[in-house]
């Protein structure tokens, strides 16, 4: 669906303004998920997310943090498979937090989920987001709240509309 707020995450182009909202994304980590131990990105803003965000909170908590990224589509060769990155242990002791810019109407994140669920043995403790724009659909439905009801996983957002009107 169109959003009357576009919020383009596309703007952060130089390593600099990686790290730093790499930075934002850990803090906000560690008060949401703090025993998360690998960072799922969805293909593809959520890449350069997931890598910024494993460094940072590697960099905070002195543990090693993974980052995990998915393939729009499974690689047959070479690295073969639909993941990059470190894929969580099975046994359920690795935990998964998710990070990307946007929720629009939560379709790509419950795509994610249904996608980590269906590969791992790892509970996702929250989904880290840049941007709330606090809409909702033509039903009054709130694109997050459907999606924490869905998933019982919750979204922790860097900024809100509400954040940008108060300021």
């Amino acid at each position: 669906r169109v959003s009357p707020y576009f919020f383009n995450s596309a703007q952060v182009q130089t390593g600099a303004q990686l790290e730093r909202l790499g930075e934002f994304y850990a803090a906000a980590i560690q008060r949401v998920a703090p025993r998360a131990t690998v960072v799922f990105g969805p293909a593809y803003k959520g890449i350069p997310l997931c890598v910024s965000a494993a460094m940072a909170l590697s960099r905070r908590t002195g543990r090693e943090i993974g980052y995990l990224f998915n393939r729009k589509e499974a690689k047959t060769h070479g690295d073969a498979g639909t993941f990059v990155g470190r894929a969580p242990a099975a046994g359920g002791a690795e935990r998964l937090v998710l990070v990307d810019d946007v929720i629009t109407d939560g379709g790509t994140k419950l795509e994610a989920v249904q996608l980590l669920r269906d590969s791992f043995d790892a509970p996702i403790d929250a989904l880290v987001i840049a941007f709330n724009r606090m809409e909702t659909d033509p039903a009054g439905e709130d694109a997050v709240a459907r999606f924490q009801a869905a998933t019982g996983i919750p979204v922790e957002p860097l900024l809100t509309v509400a954040d940008l009107q108060a300021a």
